[in-house]
């Protein structure tokens, strides 16, 4: 899956220079889809995936924004030790179930020099470890990046 998406991807990015999260995902899910011969009642699979896009642009002097559109995966931004989840759409990529025509919410958000970005699998917070071997979880997870945000490395934006 990760060949196949990794593929179509650099396809709509470059090949066809689509730039938008939201767009980019509806196209992913319908590439995929089609790829794997999930759109017909025929096809043997039921494969799929959840993705998120980011990109970041200059929006003018001294200024950055970061568009973002998820399926099933959140951006999670810390501000001045506060965290701040825009969840992904409810909706996941290629799976026979997956709508074509399902159009993605894309989120703009102004770049400040305080702020952090995190991507991440729902793997990350359903992973087990510590002493007791128990999940992170969500709670735990935001209070990690909130505390890692405000070490050296949090504040990634150079002039």
């Amino acid at each position: 899956m990760t060949m196949i998406a990794s593929s179509l991807l650099r396809q709509i990015t470059r090949s066809e220079g689509c730039h938008d999260p939201a767009e980019i995902l509806k196209r992913l899910n319908f590439a995929v889809k089609t790829s794997l011969h999930q759109d017909t009642r025929h096809g043997l699979s039921d494969d799929g995936m959840d993705a998120a896009i980011c990109f970041v642009s200059e929006a003018g002097p001294d200024q950055k924004i970061l568009k973002f559109a998820g399926a099933k995966l959140p951006l999670i931004c810390v501000c001045d030790g506060e965290v701040t989840v825009l969840k992904g759409d409810r909706q996941d990529i290629g799976y026979r179930k997956s709508d074509t025509s399902f159009n993605f919410t894309e989120h703009t958000i102004p770049i400040e020099r305080n702020m952090s970005f995190y991507l991440a699998s729902d793997g990350f917070a359903d992973q087990l470890g510590g002493k007791t071997n128990r999940r992170l979880g969500s709670k735990r997870y935001h209070a990690l990046l909130q505390n890692t945000a405000k070490g050296p490395s949090g504040n990634s934006w150079k002039d």
